[in-house]
């Protein structure tokens, strides 16, 4: 998912729920070790998004994430049935408000996502709130399994414009 504040990298420490301590520095050291490089996912929209595609297309994304000035810069951009889609950018942070890596998104489009990324044992938990063009609201939950070349999302708790949407998987490769 495209998910995903500006965030604000200021002192402080986490506790995980694994009960384990980490200072900020080490927090952002997991998230960089399991998140940097360049990604890509193939999806199928499951309905019509203004200026991006209509139900039914073949959607690829191809994100990078690389280090920026003490915090991480996303950039992406999307292929819409094999033609040139949007493009978009974010910076990724810590948040001292929840003690926790934040991410804001803003595309092309107009959209933008603010996602938040919590460390559990060998997982990431992801919180995405998205806002459409046209103001139109969508939040998901993703448990994201990390290996050497993949991301694996359970997405779930979907729901855009107050209406629940159906839980699904989504794999992002190196």
């Amino acid at each position: 998912t495209l998910f995903l504040s500006t965030a604000a990298l200021i002192f402080s420490s986490v506790q995980l729920t694994t009960g384990e301590e980490l200072s900020r520095e080490a927090y952002m050291k997991a998230w960089e070790q399991d998140f940097l490089g360049t990604w890509m996912t193939k999806s199928t929209l499951e309905i019509d998004i203004q200026g991006l595609g209509e139900k039914g297309n073949t959607v690829e994304v191809t994100g990078t994430i690389k280090r920026l000035n003490g915090a991480y810069q996303v950039t992406w951009k999307t292929r819409v049935e094999g033609k040139s889609g949007t493009t978009g950018a974010a910076v990724v942070g810590w948040d001292a408000s929840i003690q926790k890596p934040r991410a804001t998104f803003c595309n092309a489009r107009g959209g933008s996502t603010s996602v938040t990324y919590t460390k559990q044992g060998d997982k990431w938990t992801l919180e995405g709130v998205t806002f459409e063009p046209d103001g139109t609201k969508s939040t998901e939950k993703s448990s994201v399994t990390v290996t050497d070349t993949s991301h694996i999302h359970d997405i779930t708790d979907r729901v855009r414009d107050g209406v629940p949407l159906p839980d699904k998987k989504q794999v992002w490769t190196k």
